[in-house]
């Protein structure tokens, strides 16, 4: 097995945890807490060359800017855009047999005209008779008025396209800038919870912004599959088990948490399962989101440890 700083990061702490293993109970005197370790494992019915390619979103808010994107990054080496990125950093695509890493930059900044779109809660005494649903509004439109609503409640995160940090949505994509029912929506009310007091009123104006430029370009990194086969698995895998690598017992856990779909014991865990959550660089707290290739699948994996 490859060493990573991800496994060397793992080795770290296991010997911390291994230094501190007679120090594991509660320091008042009280009984210890039984923990459960949950090892859950979801297959991915992709090879990994497959599964790791970035594809379009299939609706058009974001997949057709995405494809068109696409087809001009073929065809011309390099997109540019204002305001917003449509195309993932970091991400692969394969064209005309041979793959590549996007690479994106900000390249310069701008300032452009905007339309700008601002929230505002009404009192459920002074909703309109003529409040619209917001299922009635078409995709573009209902997906800012349920960001507003729920940036209100919640919290704004500026990482959601064109949401800023003061809570107004300004208009980027071109599916929004085509909508022809947002600039009927000034002053207009939209019920978002028909049985709770949850309506906002939308102000739609123009402001002028500064935007950052982005440039995304093509970075060849293989010319074959096989190839790519091996980028994939040095980046995106983060533990790679052929079947030689793991001893008879952790490999009967193993083939009877891929076929559940989970593995659970109470602490003291068995050698063989402790063995095995080691191998796929988990210790003693919750994580998941991570990738696992054996010699027959793609696996996403992760630990659930909680009180039993």
């Amino acid at each position: 097995m490859a060493p990573t700083r991800r496994r060397a990061l793992h080795a770290l702490g296991a010997g911390t945890v291994a230094a501190l293993a007679g120090c594991n109970g509660p320091l008042d005197g009280t009984a210890p807490t039984e923990r459960e370790y949950t090892l859950d494992l979801n297959r991915i019915d992709a090879p990994l060359a497959e599964h790791v390619l970035f594809e379009p979103s299939t609706g058009d808010l974001f997949g057709d800017p995405q494809r068109a994107a696409l087809d001009t990054l073929y065809a011309e080496g390099s997109v540019t855009t204002a305001g917003w990125e449509p195309l993932p950093d970091g991400g692969y695509v394969e064209n005309d047999g041979l793959y590549y890493e996007l690479a994106t930059a900000v390249v310069d900044r701008r300032e452009t005209e905007r339309t700008v779109v601002t929230a505002t809660d009404v009192p459920e005494g002074d909703v309109p008779e003529d409040a619209l649903d917001p299922e009635s509004l078409p995709r573009p439109s209902r997906r800012v008025a349920l960001i507003l609503h729920s940036g209100a409640r919640s919290g704004y995160d500026p990482r959601t396209t064109g949401l800023r940090r003061d809570g107004r949505y300004v208009l980027r994509l071109p599916a929004e800038l085509d909508d022809p029912i947002a600039g009927e929506l000034d002053g207009r009310v939209v019920v978002l919870a028909p049985d709770g007091p949850w309506a906002i009123r939308l102000d739609i104006g123009t402001e002028r912004v500064t935007e950052p430029v982005y440039r995304t370009a093509l970075l060849p990194v293989a010319d074959d599959e096989a190839a790519f086969r091996e980028v994939a698995r040095a980046d995106r895998v983060d533990t790679y088990l052929p079947e030689y690598d793991l001893a008879a017992a952790s490999r009967e856990v193993l083939d009877e948490a891929t076929a559940r779909g989970e593995y659970v014991e109470t602490a003291p865990l068995s050698e063989a399962y402790r063995a095995l959550l080691d191998t796929l660089l988990l210790a003693d707290d919750t994580e998941n989101g991570l990738l696992l290739e054996t010699d027959e699948a793609l696996f996403r994996y992760g630990l659930y440890v909680n009180e039993a």
